[in-house]
């Protein structure tokens, strides 16, 4: 392309924006976006979330669970089973377990 050309080209696009107006919306659209949005319908979900996110709720809920934390703690930490110390009664529970799998001694 030469220059004359291309120079023809970007004075036609130019040209072309003059006789552009501003966009008008068609009358009262706002009014009936702002109607459709009113009428749907919210979600389980979303008003869940409402009710969750009320700082009360919030608060509340909090406290709770930490309060059950703390319970579930304490009485864990309070079944725990003692430690218990086995002893042996004579020497033939000592050994009994080793003779019973005794490979080599395989007459009773």
């Amino acid at each position: 392309m030469n220059s004359k050309n291309l120079d023809a080209l970007v004075e036609e696009t130019m040209d072309a924006m003059d006789g552009a107006e501003k966009a008008s919306p068609a009358p009262f659209l706002l009014t009936r976006i702002n109607a459709a949005l009113k009428r749907q319908r919210s979600s389980l979900w979303e008003r869940i979330s409402v009710f969750i996110s009320r700082p009360g709720i919030a608060v509340t809920a909090i406290v709770l669970l930490i309060a059950v934390n703390l319970v579930m703690y304490t009485y864990k930490k309070d079944s725990l089973p003692k430690q218990i110390t086995i002893t042996a009664a004579d020497d033939y529970s000592m050994i009994a377990p080793e003779a019973l799998f005794d490979f080599e001694n395989n007459q009773p």
